[in-house]
């Protein structure tokens, strides 16, 4: 399944309670951000990962998203359940990702 790339909040709004979205908030100028994309790219697209949703918000697009979920740093990434979160870390970890993907699936 694709990235979906969150362009407004009310774009988030009508997914942000369909089942766990995976999160990563990230910025255009976010170093860590780009090396850490591939990886999660390929979450994405993993049959195995099918019963995720992964989402991108770009915190200097949709700063009201990124505000809502006290977002300080980049990247961070969320897991959100019913519109809570139930885990989330920041940094550029793919350890620190594929563990949170694979508690969740």
């Amino acid at each position: 399944m694709p990235i979906i790339h969150i362009k407004s909040l009310d774009q988030f709004n009508k997914i942000k309670d369909k089942g766990k979205l995976i999160i990563k908030f990230t910025a255009k100028w976010c170093g860590p951000c780009r090396a850490i994309a591939p990886e999660f790219e390929r979450y994405a697209s993993d049959p195995k990962c099918s019963s995720l949703t992964f989402v991108e918000v770009d915190i200097d697009t949709t700063p009201e998203i990124a505000k809502l979920y006290d977002v300080s740093s980049v990247p961070t990434f969320d897991v959100i359940s019913k519109g809570s979160v139930i885990d989330s870390f920041s940094g550029a970890s793919k350890a620190d990702l594929k563990k949170m993907i694979s508690q969740q699936m």
